[in-house]
């Protein structure tokens, strides 16, 4: 139901979960539809935040909604150290890599990505992220060679990205 008919008010209820929700609010945003993106991301943040500390939640996609889209990375950091003391695969210390990097703790950032890195991982997502973060802890050449390697995966720039908390204050770490 919920594909056919993307603009209905009723398919948010309907979906499976909350990486559903999240990944739905994503698309009526890049559909051009903000005010009704804006409604399902703040009941992603509502349900996400609500099921924090139980076994199947959406720790990850709270931590990337809370440093990305509320901008608010020391609420991100808290939902990804929780995170982290539970699960350390690669896409949980994706995220608790990015909310360290959207907080300004820039060589912190670089390290966890370094292991997330480490062990194969090369989907364009978080190549982007990690081209970032290496830029951030001032390693040019890591940035460099990790951005050639995303143009080798046909992904091409990675999209634009406000600044990190301590750079839009003009400090580095």
């Amino acid at each position: 139901r919920c594909l056919s008919d993307w603009s209905s008010d009723v398919c948010s209820s309907d979906l499976a979960s909350l990486t559903n929700l999240y990944d739905y609010a994503e698309a009526m945003e890049r559909a051009g539809k903000g005010d009704r993106a804006g409604v399902l991301f703040q009941e992603f943040e509502t349900k996400a935040s609500a099921a924090r500390n139980n076994p199947y939640n959406a720790n990850e996609r709270l931590t990337f909604y809370y440093a990305d889209r509320k901008r608010a990375p020391e609420r991100a950091l808290e939902v990804a150290r929780q995170e982290t003391a539970i699960h350390r695969d690669f896409s949980t210390l994706d995220a608790y890599a990015w909310a360290l990097y959207r907080a300004g703790q820039f060589k912190e950032a670089k390290a966890q990505m370094d292991g997330v890195l480490g062990v194969g991982v090369r989907d364009g997502a978080s190549l982007c992220r990690a081209t970032r973060i290496a830029a951030a802890a001032g390693d040019d050449k890591g940035a460099q060679q990790l951005e050639t390697e995303l143009q080798g995966l046909g992904q091409g720039a990675c999209p634009a990205d406000a600044p990190p908390a301590q750079a839009v204050k003009g400090s580095a770490q």
